[in-house]
């Protein structure tokens, strides 16, 4: 059941614009008129993180380091409407992370494209995350 929910997710948001909120243990996204995808997280036991991934970047070995060129970060802005360039859903995660949890936790993970064609990403962590 768990790989069908994060199945569902991908196949249904990936390529889409969408609406997306954040308010404190919440994610909502819109897409189009009628179809909504509400992510609630355990309240008192979550984290956001911004920013975190390659954002419309490329890696580029120079002098013989890796380092990333052409990136086009933007800040995420709630109730902005995005590209959804990938989603990703976990629910039987493992490792160190923001929150406290027994032995796996939830993360969801959004990465973003803007009109102007800048990029942005967020991610949800907490022991429990409610898809609705």
């Amino acid at each position: 059941m768990k790989e069908n929910i994060s199945a569902y997710i991908r196949s249904t948001l990936i390529g889409q614009s969408a609406k997306i909120w954040i308010k404190e243990n919440r994610v909502l996204i819109k897409v189009g008129k009628d179809q909504e995808i509400n992510f609630t997280a355990t309240v008192g036991n979550y984290a956001f993180s911004y920013n975190q991934d390659l954002l419309g970047g490329e890696y580029k070995t120079e002098n013989g380091k890796i380092v990333c060129i052409n990136q086009k970060p933007t800040d995420f802005q709630s109730g902005e409407t995005y590209l959804i360039e990938d989603i990703d859903f976990y629910t039987d995660m493992l490792g160190e992370t923001e929150i406290h949890f027994e032995k796996e936790f939830s993360m969801l993970s959004v990465y973003l494209k803007t009109q102007d064609g800048k990029y942005c990403d967020f991610t949800l962590e907490s022991d429990t995350i409610i898809v609705g």
